[in-house]
């Protein structure tokens, strides 16, 4: 729980702030900034599995909350969303803001993220979804029950020792339930299906 909180917390800073730049600032290579960052969804996370974890295991940050969170703390896909939803808010309502002394972040969280919720709530689903749910990267940064995740921990309990009758199902269903959003257009229809990745 405090990992997925942390991912998302940072995701939505980061994304509002860089969404910010590349839809309401004109700077030279902003363009290029973003194709850069568009290219990062093409990167499949596998590829950059053993570079992050040479990188934290000398950093001496194996079994730590830093491991499971800093990886995921920037999301393209965010900054993606968030960008398209700042880029149909009008110049014009920025600019006054501007003239009434608002700084860059009163400008970014007073008036672009209330105006933009859809979206970000939107997204915020997609990152609780997939974070809570993540279980190889958890699984290969803890070795110790103090930082180890849900989905993690019900498997080990599951390796160690046959659990009573029922309780098993109960552990999964804890593990499980952010996956399981009831469907807004059809309330008797529950979708579990694996959610895309946030990055």
């Amino acid at each position: 729980m405090v990992q997925t909180a942390a991912i998302l917390v940072l995701q939505l800073v980061f994304a509002c702030t860089a969404a910010y730049a590349f839809a309401k600032l004109r700077f030279r290579g902003r363009d290029l900034c973003f194709v850069i960052v568009m290219a990062c969804l093409i990167v499949p996370p596998q590829v950059r599995f053993v570079p992050l974890y040479i990188l934290f295991s000398r950093l001496g940050l194996v079994n730590t909350y830093a491991a499971l969170v800093l990886p995921y703390a920037v999301s393209a896909l965010g900054t993606f969303l968030i960008r398209e939803a700042f880029m149909q808010i009008s110049d014009d309502i920025v600019d006054a803001a501007r003239v009434d002394g608002a700084g860059v972040f009163t400008i970014i969280f007073r008036l672009l993220v209330p105006m933009a919720r859809p979206t970000i709530v939107a997204f915020s689903l997609f990152s609780v979804v997939y974070h809570w749910n993540d279980f190889f990267w958890p699984l290969v940064m803890t070795t110790t029950e103090a930082v180890r995740t849900l989905p993690v921990g019900v498997s080990m309990l599951r390796e160690e020792a046959p659990a009573p009758a029922g309780t098993s199902s109960w552990r999964a269903a804890c593990s499980w339930w952010p996956r399981c959003w009831p469907s807004s257009r059809s309330p008797s229809v529950t979708s579990c299906a694996p959610s895309p990745s946030p990055h």
